[in-house]
């Protein structure tokens, strides 16, 4: 947890065959996280968020099959995302934003059908934006702002039925918004501000009664508002 730690993060911790949780949030560490974390044990619980380390996520995280929060922002990550997150049907909560993590976002997560949070923001992803993403039918949040994506939304990201915060601004997203928010009716944020959208603005976003925050600045929209 929060301290003023600093060095590297030990092997020895990789091999504690019975750890489940492993918090170190918040200090000086750097270096990369060690290669067999998660390896031989049952880690359900991994927060290694804001501070200096660096290197590839380790795929040894995936082994256990019992992890369901990995928090790793504001660090300097590189390197793809593992693949294996797809195999982790336990995850709650990815939260990787703020780091230079690199790559496409692996098609796979759908398969998480209790992911509720999805944090990637400020990163150095590219390709699309995972159309499966939708099934995973737990998701309340969803930060994909800051990476760069060429590419339209898919047009099933607004079919989440829990969905409750969905912000994917400073991208190079084109297209038009998908005329789906009917089947969103939790949805309280939408920021699609600062990309290369265009057409008109769904007339089905009325049925969001419970919008609080919809920011859809510096975009190519023609038309009247809805």
């Amino acid at each position: 947890m929060s301290n003023q730690l600093t060095g590297h993060i030990p092997t020895e911790l990789g091999e504690l065959t019975k750890i489940e949780v492993l918090e170190l949030w918040n200090n000086s560490l750097s270096g990369p996280l060690p290669a067999n974390l998660g390896r031989n044990t049952p880690l359900q619980w991994l927060d290694v968020s804001s501070n200096s380390l660096s290197g590839e996520i380790p795929s040894s995280l995936c082994n256990s099959g019992n992890l369901t929060k990995l928090i790793l922002f504001n660090n300097a990550f590189s390197g793809p995302i593992p693949f294996c997150l797809s195999t982790c049907l336990s995850l709650v909560r990815v939260r990787m934003q703020n780091n230079l993590i690199s790559g496409t976002i692996p098609s796979g997560l759908g398969k998480l059908e209790k992911l509720q949070r999805l944090e990637l923001a400020n990163n150095s992803l590219s390709g699309d934006i995972p159309g499966d993403i939708a099934l995973s039918i737990s998701l309340t949040f969803i930060d994909l702002s800051q990476i760069s994506f060429q590419s339209s939304l898919p047009s099933s990201i607004l079919s989440i039925p829990n969905l409750q915060s969905f912000m994917a601004s400073d991208n190079n997203l084109e297209g038009q918004i998908p005329d789906q928010f009917q089947e969103s009716p939790s949805l309280t944020v939408l920021d699609l501000s600062t990309n290369h959208l265009t057409g008109s603005i769904p007339a089905s976003i009325a049925s969001c009664q419970k919008m609080v925050t919809l920011n859809l600045r510096n975009n190519l929209f023609t038309g009247e508002i809805p």
